[in-house]
């Protein structure tokens, strides 16, 4: 995982407003954790408008997948089931 492909998976969305999935190990979750820790920093002397929609993103990790959801669940969309056999199932709520 590169600090380039932690952006290409997080900055789109939180453009969209709304949450998302990546399939990942749990090795490329750690170096994805670490990344979007370094482009929060960034993006807070650069981009601050662009800062205050990503702060309120919180990051979880269920095998095998990252989930990107937005904390402030009053403009939380969709939520994102894993089901025992492994698939996601978008649901909204």
């Amino acid at each position: 995982m590169t600090r380039e492909e932690a952006e290409e998976i997080f900055i789109p969305i939180v453009l969209s407003d709304d949450g998302g999935v990546a399939k990942m190990t749990a090795q490329e979750f750690q170096a994805f954790s670490v990344f979007v820790d370094e482009i929060l920093k960034d993006m807070e002397k650069d981009n601050k408008e662009l800062w205050l929609r990503a702060r309120n993103y919180v990051l979880d990790y269920n095998e095998p997948y990252a989930i990107i959801s937005n904390r402030d669940m009053s403009r939380y969309k969709k939520r994102f089931v894993i089901n025992e056999d492994g698939s996601i199932t978008e649901t909204n709520h």
